[in-house]
C-alpha cells in the first residue's frame, strides 16, 4: 500500500509545494515535543462475515463491552522551519469488555456472552506549508498519513468460539492546518484536520482525524496544554478472508505539557 498510488494525491502535493512556496522564505525556525494524557472512549459499529459467507450485520461496541473511557499515554514532536511544519504523534488504545450479541458476529451466535479485546495503535506523520502566515494567524494546508493497527479478538468459551479483525496499515491524508499566536498573550490555539476517501490496501472507506488544543506559556521553553483529538474510520475491508464493516469513533480530551524552542 503506497500513499501515492493515487496520481490525484501527487498532484495536490506538487500543487501544495508551489502554494506554500512563498511563505517558506520568511519564516524562522522552531522545535519542541509534548508528553500528554489521552482520555479516548470508542463508540460505533462493527460486522463481520461469517466464514461460510453471506449478508452480515453490524454489532454496536457496546454489546461487546467495549465503550468504556480510559487514560492513554499520547506523544507528539514537531518542527518548523523556512515555514514548513512538520509532526509526528501517537497513542495506543487498549480495552477489554464482556456483553452478549444481539445478532451474530462472524461465526459468533447472537445470545451467548461473549469476552472481547480491541488494540488500537496509531501514528500519525505530515506536513503543512503556509497558506496565510500573517499578524499571528497562520492557515496551511498539506498532506501526511495516518498508521494504524487494529486487533479485535471476540470469544464465546461456553461454545468455544471465536473471532478475530486484525488489520494494518498506512492510509493518506490531505491537512488542513490553523493556528493563532496573539503577540500580546502568553496563549497559542492550534487546530489540524485530516480526511481522505477512497481504497487503500485492504480498506475502502472514509477517514478524518482532527486535533485542537489551547496552549499556555508558563515559562520559556515550558508550556501546558489541554486539547481535544478525534478519529474516526467508516470503512469495509477484509480479514483474513472474510469481508467487515466498521464506523467507529474514537474521541477524547488531552491533557499535557510541551517543551517548545
Amino acid at each position: 500500500m503506497k500513499p501515492f498510488d493515487h496520481p490525484w494525491l501527487a498532484c495536490t502535493f506538487s500543487l501544495l509545494l508551489l502554494i506554500g512556496l512563498p511563505g517558506c522564505i520568511t519564516s524562522g525556525f522552531e522545535i519542541g515535543g509534548s508528553g500528554a494524557v489521552f482520555i479516548p472512549e470508542m463508540s460505533g459499529d462493527l460486522g463481520l462475515e461469517s466464514t461460510v459467507g453471506g449478508v452480515f450485520a453490524d454489532v454496536d461496541l457496546n454489546q461487546f463491552g467495549l465503550e468504556e473511557r480510559d487514560n492513554v499515554p499520547y506523544a507528539r514532536v514537531w518542527g518548523s522551519a523556512l515555514g514548513l511544519n512538520v509532526w509526528a504523534s501517537g497513542f495506543q488504545y487498549e480495552e477489554d469488555g464482556r456483553g452478549t450479541l444481539n445478532v451474530g458476529f462472524g461465526d459468533l451466535v447472537a445470545g451467548v456472552p461473549v469476552n472481547a479485546e480491541m488494540e488500537l495503535t496509531t501514528a500519525q506523520a505530515g506536513f503543512t506549508f503556509p497558506l496565510i502566515d500573517l499578524a499571528g494567524v497562520r492557515l496551511a494546508p498539506g498532506v501526511g498519513v495516518d498508521y494504524f493497527d487494529l486487533n479485535m479478538v471476540v470469544d464465546q468459551p461456553t461454545v468455544s468460539l471465536r473471532e478475530e479483525i486484525d488489520t494494518q496499515g498506512p492510509i493518506p491524508l490531505l491537512f488542513l492546518e490553523g493556528s493563532f499566536d496573539p503577540p500580546v498573550v502568553p496563549l497559542i490555539l492550534e487546530a489540524r484536520v485530516g480526511a481522505i476517501a477512497g481504497t487503500y490496501g485492504d480498506i475502502d472507506g472514509k477517514v478524518i482525524d482532527a486535533e485542537a488544543t489551547l496552549s499556555f506559556n508558563l515559562l520559556d521553553p515550558l508550556e501546558v496544554f489541554a486539547g481535544y483529538r478525534l478519529l474516526r474510520f467508516d470503512v469495509d475491508g477484509t480479514t483474513d478472508g472474510q469481508d467487515f464493516s466498521g464506523d467507529i469513533l474514537l474521541d477524547g480530551f488531552i491533557f499535557g505539557g510541551s517543551l517548545r524552542f
